[in-house]
């Protein structure tokens, strides 16, 4: 015996597909300050990790009592200050805040997520942006000690 496709009823198909997007829509939810939690804390491995090795360059560089100028030496430092403050912003992500909340309130689980969804997206955004100012000011860097 054989199994014919069964007519499906045109109603049923646009139900199922409202019930998908209604799930999709609560797990994006339900996973949203997780995945920004889980890109933060990439952010901070990478970071530190970049600071690691610049510093570890700077040490080798033998800089050391060459740099007498202020305008070079902010330029060696500068991408070690901006990953500090990548750092930090993406700790802030992370970073637990005390919130009062009623747990049979419906309304009130919805006013705490989101504010702490854009709260948290805001400090991962700067931390990114600190990254990328650092990984700028490195390129300015190393071409000042190229051309040296």
């Amino acid at each position: 015996m054989s199994q014919e496709a069964k007519p499906t009823d045109p109603q049923s198909v646009v139900d199922e597909t409202y019930k998908f997007w209604r799930e999709m829509a609560r797990d994006t939810v339900k996973n949203s300050a997780a995945t920004i939690e889980e890109t933060a804390k990439q952010l901070i491995a990478v970071i530190s990790i970049l600071e690691g090795l610049y510093f570890h360059a700077i040490t080798f560089g033998d800089l050391r009592g060459k740099i007498t100028e202020l305008l070079p030496l902010l330029t060696y430092l500068s991408p070690l200050i901006f990953w500090l403050f990548a750092l930090i912003a993406a700790s802030l992500v992370l970073f637990p805040r005390t919130y009062e909340l009623n747990i049979n309130s419906s309304e009130a689980a919805k006013r705490l997520h989101e504010d702490m969804i854009p709260r948290k997206y805001l400090f991962l955004v700067l931390s990114l942006a600190w990254m990328v100012i650092g990984m700028i000011f490195l390129i300015v860097a190393l071409w000042v000690y190229l051309t040296q």
